[in-house]
């Protein structure tokens, strides 16, 4: 499967690729959460581990690499206290040899510049720098910009961006949680969801954010403290 861009004058195939289905050991785990002003409100949340060979990371970290860069090639710049339009976006298709040297002329003109490694090493360059390819009006540059993510090399850091187009993981993933920790347990949410479950327990809402995935869960009212404790201590002994 896999779609037509066009870069520079040319038509480029572009594939979309599923990561392998291996997942790290990190990914293999989960928290379980209470809140913190309501204790029979509970969370199970997934741990990511944020690697480009991961079968469960890999999607949101496409769609979150998409989010980031879409919003900063429509940025403008303030000029002389005035936010100016966004500059065009320039795309090329070439290899790392000729990178190198283009690279250069961006970084003299004060550019930003955003590569994606494709899976045959070619590098597919995002720049707001006239240095040769299709221009692009920033604001229509959105389905070519998912195409080109989408299809990327994976098993290795395929993007990398200037200093100005940066992604900040820690920024993004910086929230306030009202949430306290229980237990951290040995398999991913789907089975802890499973046993939370079997338990009886049926208000179980599974949710996905930008760069988190989980269920949230409310102990029956009629429950007490024992059947509570049990079902903590049964998620606590899962293993895989």
């Amino acid at each position: 499967m896999g779609r037509n861009v066009e870069v520079n004058g040319s038509k480029v195939r572009v594939v979309s690729l599923k990561p392998s289905d291996m997942t790290s050991k990190k990914c293999n785990v989960s928290v379980h959460l209470k809140h913190k002003l309501n204790d029979k409100e509970r969370r199970l949340s997934g741990v990511m581990c944020h690697s480009w060979s991961c079968s469960r990371c890999v999607p949101y970290m496409r769609k979150n690499w998409l989010a980031h860069l879409d919003t900063k090639m429509r940025e403008g710049e303030v000029v002389s206290g005035r936010m100016t339009a966004p500059k065009p976006i320039y795309i090329l298709s070439t290899n790392k040899r000729r990178w190198e040297t283009i690279g250069k002329r961006v970084y003299r003109a004060g550019g930003e510049f955003a590569t994606v490694e494709q899976p045959d090493s070619s590098l597919i360059i995002f720049t707001n720098v006239d240095v040769g390819g299709e221009s692009v009006p920033s604001l229509s540059l959105g389905a070519t910009l998912k195409a080109v993510i989408d299809s990327c090399a994976t098993g290795r850091k395929p993007i990398r961006t200037s200093a100005g187009w940066r992604r900040n993981v820690a920024e993004d993933e910086k929230h306030r949680s009202n949430y306290t920790l229980i237990n951290l347990l040995r398999v991913p949410v789907g089975r802890a969801v499973d046993e939370v479950r079997q338990h009886g327990v049926n208000d179980v809402r599974e949710w996905e954010s930008k760069s988190r995935f989980g269920a949230d869960y409310a102990v029956p009212e009629q429950w007490g403290w024992p059947q509570v404790s049990e079902l903590d201590n049964d998620l606590a002994e899962l293993e895989e």
